[in-house]
């Protein structure tokens, strides 16, 4: 199943964890091009946008 993340910090960074071991696709929205580094190397799948910024939410996944 493929899921998203809003945010990934130390609540959503579990969650998203949680879903990979049970075999889901992760696509994890970030704000930072750091973070969205790290999420990459965790083999899901980044997203980076801002939930406060419409303008950066046009290309979001189906999920």
């Amino acid at each position: 199943m493929r899921k998203m993340v809003v945010g990934c910090g130390y609540l959503g960074r579990r969650v998203a964890m949680k879903w990979a071991e049970a075999g889901d696709e992760v696509f994890a929205m970030t704000r930072s091009p750091e973070r969205a580094a790290e999420i990459k190397n965790q083999g899901w799948h980044p997203i980076l946008a801002d939930v406060t910024k419409p303008e950066t939410l046009t290309d979001l996944p189906e999920v």
